[in-house]
Order: structure tokens, then C-alpha cells, then sequence
């Protein structure tokens, strides 16, 4: 059995299932959610306006992988996991059913993954 825990800034996330069903994945109180840690980098200077680079450093706050749990974070840090236990709320069109300004809670169809290995 799969375990879902909750390491997005949303109190909760809800799954809505094929058959109508919501899966309700709260965040514990103690939990913090999952971070990307970064800094930026000038690359060049285009007519007086300048070109950032993000560097990504590391993710603070996820977890080391733990065999039936499957962490559900933001899509930056789940890009930038390269984990197929990690996964983020599924915001493509079609798939994101909440109000973006609404942070407090979410509600998707499906949740992604962004492994760098192939699967299925």
C-alpha cells in the first residue's frame, strides 16, 4: 500500500478520483513543506536589461526515499527531485480544479512525477 505525505505549502490536497472520490492528503502541523534552496546568477546584460540564471543548490525539508511512501511537493522541487517517490499536484490543463489564489487548499484529478529515468 502506497502512503501520501503532504510536503506542499497547501493545508491539504485533494485527489479527485475517476470515480468521484476525493482523496484528502493533509499536511501535519510539525511538517515543513519541501524547498528548493537557490541563487541567481547574471549572464548578461541585453540593452540595459539584465539575464538571470536560477541555480538550483539543493532541496531542504524532503525526505530520504521510504519504501510505500510517496512525497507530494511543489512542482519546483519535484522537477528538481529527479525521484519517481516524489510528485507534485498535477496543474496541466485539464487536471487543476481549484482557484490558483487559493492557497490553503488544492484540488487536482492526478498528481506527476519527473524522474530522469524512464518508467512504464
Amino acid at each position: 500500500m502506497i502512503n501520501f505525505r503532504n510536503l506542499t505549502n497547501h493545508r491539504v490536497v485533494n485527489i479527485l478520483g475517476d470515480r468521484g472520490e476525493v482523496l484528502s492528503i493533509s499536511r501535519e502541523r510539525d511538517c515543513k513543506p519541501a524547498r528548493i534552496r537557490s541563487h541567481q546568477i547574471t549572464l548578461r546584460d541585453h540593452a540595459g536589461i539584465r539575464i538571470k540564471c536560477t541555480v538550483v543548490d539543493g532541496i531542504d525539508d524532503l525526505p530520504d526515499p521510504c519504501p510505500g511512501i510517496v512525497y507530494i511537493v511543489s512542482y519546483l522541487v519535484a522537477v528538481n527531485a529527479n525521484r519517481i517517490d516524489v510528485v507534485s499536484p498535477n496543474q496541466f490543463p485539464g487536471e487543476y480544479l481549484s482557484d490558483p489564489r487559493t492557497r490553503d487548499t488544492l484540488m487536482v484529478r492526478s498528481l506527476q512525477a519527473f524522474p530522469t529515468r524512464r518508467v512504464g
